[in-house]
């Protein structure tokens, strides 16, 4: 596939068509100095002049210097501040007449470090559950598009996930762990002793992280023991050997109108349910 890649930069605009499949440049990049004010009528006019440039009439990826989440521009630092909340994405498609994808190019370049210039694909073993399946796999796919990241869905029973995940069978899965209230039961599921048939089903092995759970679980002193974690912790966000992601039900069940709800660290939908009840002021009942 050939695409019209363009940078946005603090001095100059520059573009080139590029083939994605092999990263190489097709011909010659083409630049123009970036407007004074880096202004967003200016700037789309200058990637509308890069495109004519190369007569191009397909896709367009367009690296810019700012934080982007669903094409919106959320920060502005070295462009204009008229920028944040515009929709760079339908602005730039408007002005050159193609289908336009703009990036954060720190992302960009965090992939390119990583040795994927042009994403990579990869399959994601999830099942129909939709607190923590397919459902979530949907729609966290056009995020990593965005990156040049594609995601082929391997669907299979929820009954079957567990024993996939044990034996370590797929590139990624999406599953739901319970926690319970003690961190240090836990973070020891991230201990490179730890086997993947009981709680370190990535593999996961960090010698730092061996050695702060270690000292955690050898003192007495809770404070010591919550700072140690939470260094391990920090290591492990670092190093994300996993993507944590909570749909929280704490927040989707405590509301004003439903009453009796009992707290339940491990697991919230385990509740006396009969003692449970919503009162007039429920939205459902208006």
């Amino acid at each position: 596939m050939e695409i019209l890649g363009i940078d946005v930069g603090g001095s100059g605009i520059k573009g080139a068509p590029v083939n994605t499949e092999t990263g190489m440049i097709l011909v010659d990049r083409y630049r123009i100095k970036t407007p004074e004010g880096a202004e967003t009528g200016p700037v789309a006019e200058t990637i509308a002049r890069i495109a004519h440039h190369f007569s191009w009439t397909g896709p367009i990826g367009v690296g810019f210097p700012a934080p982007i989440k669903h094409g919106v521009v959320k920060m502005a630092a070295n462009i204009s501040s008229a920028w944040v909340g515009v929709n760079a994405d339908e602005l730039l498609s408007q002005a050159t007449g193609c289908p336009v994808t703009v990036i954060n190019d720190a992302d960009a370049a965090a992939l390119a470090e990583a040795g994927y210039p042009d994403g990579f694909e990869f399959e994601w073993t999830a099942s129909p559950n939709e607190s923590w399946g397919i459902p979530i796999v949907e729609a966290t796919i056009p995020m990593l598009a965005k990156v040049g990241i594609k995601v082929k869905v391997k669907p299979v029973e929820g009954s079957a996930l567990g024993g996939i995940v044990a034996k370590g069978d797929f590139q990624a899965y999406i599953w739901s762990n319970t926690s319970g209230p003690d961190p240090l039961t836990q973070m020891k599921c991230f201990h490179s002793k730890t086997p993947r048939s009981a709680c370190n089903y990535t593999t996961f092995s960090n010698a730092e992280v061996d050695k702060l759970i270690d000292e955690a679980g050898a003192t007495d002193d809770l404070t010591k023991r919550n700072d140690l974690l939470k260094k391990a912790n920090a290591v492990l966000y670092e190093e994300a050997p996993v993507w944590f992601f909570n749909y929280n039900k704490a927040v989707l069940a405590y509301q004003p109108w439903l009453h009796g709800l009992q707290p339940n660290a491990t697991e919230l939908a385990l509740q006396y349910y009969e003692d449970l009840w919503v009162d007039e002021t429920s939205p459902a009942a208006k």
